[in-house]
């Protein structure tokens, strides 16, 4: 199986490098890593990566949870939440979205290893496709 391509979205510079550092490890390729939402939405687009690992707060007005809205309106990308906000506006809120987990900060590489094995075995049944935009 071809490396998974994961583009990191996260504010938080040591959060952002530990996760890359990680993905790497696990035999992931990282595409980009991004800090804000309005980046997050034109990387998935230009990169569309495998999976995307996604922080709710963001250093712009777009929020992870927005940002995964609008990417998901134009392909379908999975995502996985890794954030310290899972109180019940928020996790109520990315119920809309399509995503696989949701992992609290800091995530560990346990964690993150279980999460990328999940999405490998339903890999192949995953269909990606690019939404028509009027």
């Amino acid at each position: 199986m071809k490396k998974l391509k994961v583009l990191v979205v996260e504010d938080e510079m040591i959060q952002s490098l530990y996760l890359k550092k990680t993905l790497i490890a696990l035999d992931c390729e990282v595409v980009s890593c991004v800090t804000t939402g309005k980046e997050a939405i034109r990387s998935a687009i230009n990169y569309q990566p495998d999976l995307i690992t996604m922080d709710i707060q963001l250093n712009d007005e777009i929020d992870g949870i927005d940002a995964t809205h609008e990417i998901q309106k134009v392909i379908n990308i999975p995502v996985v939440y890794i954030t310290g906000n899972t109180d019940y506006l928020h996790t109520e809120r990315l119920q809309r979205t399509r995503y696989l987990e949701l992992l609290p900060k800091p995530a560990s590489r346990g964690q993150i290893s279980e999460t990328l094995e999940t999405f490998k075995s339903a890999y192949s049944s995953i269909e990606r496709k690019a939404v028509a935009v009027s």
